[in-house]
């Protein structure tokens, strides 16, 4: 591959292969991914990757299926979650990111509504 910044002036974008636009972006930092965002596969070593069904979920994590099936309806996992017709296929890594990531969150945060009710005067 030649060199990329002697591409850009010479090619048009619509010329430059993806393989060029991809290099170039990750030099200038606009692609690629963040530390944060590697999925760690040491994480959890004795859960498994993918999980088939809610009852399946729910038996990995040790909670009820109406939990989960709770937290599916919530949309808090919809980004882990996979389905085509009746089967539903759970990433149980991000699943675990995604709760520990909302456990952080209080129930009051931006309601300031509420905040107020506890407040001392």
């Amino acid at each position: 591959m030649n060199n990329d910044e002697s591409l850009l002036p010479e090619k048009l974008v619509v010329q430059a292969t993806i393989e060029e636009i991809w290099s170039v972006g990750q030099r200038l930092g606009l692609v690629g991914m963040k530390e944060e965002e590697i999925p760690k596969k040491d994480d959890y070593p004795d859960i498994p990757a993918l999980v088939t069904g809610i009852k399946g979920l729910a038996r990995v994590l040790g909670i009820s299926a109406s939990t989960v099936v709770r937290l599916k309806a919530s949309g808090e996992i919809d980004d882990c979650t996979f389905q085509s017709g009746k089967t539903v296929i759970f990433d149980t890594h991000k699943v675990l990111e995604r709760l520990r990531l909302s456990n952080h969150k209080s129930k009051y945060k931006n309601n300031k509504k509420h905040l107020g009710q506890w407040r001392r005067k």
